[in-house]
Formats: C-alpha cells, structure tokens, sequence
C-alpha cells in the first residue's frame, strides 16, 4: 500500500500544481477478494483514518479500474449483525447486493464489504491527456471526500456514515445520498459528550441572537434547550463551565 496526495493544477497561477487530500492506494492485478482475517490485519483495518482506494489492473487494456472503500465504515460500525465485531472482513470489489450500503453478514461470523462497481477506469491514453486527468481529479476527489467525512465524523464519536444510493463509474459524485445512523452500547460515553457539546454550543450561538432567539421556533425551543442542558450538567459538570449560569 502507498500513501498519495491528489495533486491539483492550481486555477489561480496558472502552470503550478498544488497538493490535495491525502489517500492511500492498494494496487492488486485481479477483483479477488482483500481479506483481513487475523488479528492485527482486522484491527489494522478497523482503525484506518484515510481513505484507501483499491485498484484493479487490466493489463490487457492497458487500464486500471479504482473502487472506493467507503463503505469499510457500515461493517465497521456496525459489526457482525450488531452484534460483535466481525471475525473477517472481506472487501470485494465488482461485487454488489441488496443493500445500497453493501455490507453482508456471514452465518460464519464474517463480513463481506461489496465495493460494487468502480468509481473510474483509468487507461494509459488518460495519464497524458489533460482534460481526462481534470476529470479524474475531481471524480477521485469526490470520493476521497465522502470518505474522508466519514472517518473524521467517526473519530469524532459521530456514529453515521453517509453515501450514493447510485453512482455511474467516470462521472462525479451526483445524488441522492443515504444516510445510516449507528448505535452501539460502546458509544454512550462518547454520545453523550458530543450532545453536551452540541447543545452548549447551541445555547452560546442563541445567546449572541436576541432577536432571532426572539423568533419561533427558537423562543418556544429555548426552554426546552436549557432543561435538557441542566441534565447533561449533571451527567457531565464540566459541561458547566462552557453554559455558564442556566437559572437566569
């Protein structure tokens, strides 16, 4: 696996090129399955905080065909049938099923993470051809986006992964997008945090509002808003510090 940069032509200085979001990339020379199945591999991929693209070659074209993993987080979240963490994880690219999400849980304990069809086919032509690789760019990008949202949501205790109900491969990232929320018994610390956080930050950017704290639906929330924040005091004091005085 190497680590890459998408490097973008710079629209402001013509003739520069700039540095994009960073990724990794597994190259493999067939659609066999990527499987993670010991210990440190499952927990090596579990724990992954960038993007990975798989690409396939097609020596005979002279092509390669790039699957995006975003999917990985709905397996990961979610474990084997919400249950447990799965024992192996398969990631399967050109493979599709029922569920737009692509997970599938095995009687066996395992999971397959179908990668469905590619994001983009890159032929050799392409490589040199600036307004193919422009467009490469900004498909490739797309998706490293997707993903990249998802994990930083994930590291930050916010247990749902967004997607494309359908995508065409070589053409940008259209809609809709589904959406899955996760719940999981090991999430209450990090959930109930995260709340506090956000309804304390609510509370702060109303306060610097009077009139629109003045206006429906905020004057009828408010009080509601400061009820629910003197509960999570309670399960949370350092909560306090940030909400100030909530009696007056």
């Amino acid at each position: 696996m190497i680590r890459a940069d998408l490097i973008r032509s710079d629209d402001e200085n013509a003739g520069f090129l700039k540095a994009g979001p960073i990724f990794f990339v597994q190259s493999k020379s067939s659609t066999e399955d990527w499987v993670f199945e010991q210990s440190h591999e499952l927990e090596w991929i579990k724990q992954q905080e960038n993007p990975i693209l798989l690409c396939v070659a097609d020596r005979e074209a002279g092509a390669i065909d790039v699957y995006s993993t975003w999917n990985l987080l709905c397996g990961v979240l979610n474990g084997w049938k919400g249950q447990k963490p799965a024992n192996c994880i398969r990631l399967r690219p050109g493979k599709s099923g029922s569920e737009w999400f692509g997970v599938e849980d095995r009687e066996d304990g395992s999971q397959d993470i179908l990668l469905g069809k590619s994001i983009i086919r890159i032929t050799h032509d392409e490589i040199f051809d600036e307004e193919s690789t422009k467009r490469i760019s900004t498909v490739i990008g797309q998706w490293i986006s997707l993903d990249r949202e998802n994990i930083v949501n994930r590291q930050a205790g916010l247990y749902w992964v967004v997607g494309p109900l359908s995508y065409e491969t070589g053409k940008p990232l259209g809609g809709p997008h589904g959406g899955i929320l996760y719940s999981n018994p090991n999430n209450l610390e990090k959930c109930h945090v995260n709340l506090g956080r956000s309804a304390g930050a609510l509370w702060r950017v109303l306060q610097s509002l009077p009139e629109q704290s003045a206006q429906e639906p905020w004057k009828t929330g408010i009080p509601r808003l400061k009820e629910l924040l003197r509960w999570l005091v309670q399960v949370d004091p350092n909560l306090g510090v940030f909400v100030g005085n909530l009696d007056d």
